[in-house]
């Protein structure tokens, strides 16, 4: 079995038993000891819990990665369709107030675009 999986029934373990203590519930006397000293189909119990509870973070991850990307590539997009319908000058610093206008735009854009990949 994997150390991290290991590390997460621990932390489970040892978190369950203070936390009984905390509300006042008695746990069983075989289980008030160190993971390692669990009997077997206790600690069992306690690493496929940590397993699945790894799987469905990771999936959960996952989902939002996915959706970050998905809300980042849909900013770019409505920036790339913006950028196309600034007008296209050959001297687009004639009208310092309308390029600084169009630059702050930009700016605002990718500072928006970039929280959402963070």
């Amino acid at each position: 079995m994997d150390e991290r999986v290991r590390a997460t029934a621990t932390w489970l373990h040892e978190t369950y038993e203070n936390s009984a203590r905390l509300y006042g519930w008695t746990t069983q006397e075989k289980t008030r000891v160190p993971f390692v000293q669990l009997p077997e189909a206790n600690a069992k119990t306690m690493l496929s819990v940590a397993l699945q509870l790894e799987g469905r973070i990771s999936q959960e991850i996952a989902r939002c990665e996915k959706e970050l990307n998905e809300r980042w590539e849909e900013k770019m997009e409505r920036m790339r369709e913006a950028l196309k319908a600034v007008p296209s000058d050959p001297d687009p610093f004639k009208d310092d107030k309308v390029c600084a206008w169009c630059f702050l735009e930009m700016l605002d854009a990718f500072d928006q675009a970039a929280a959402l990949k963070d």
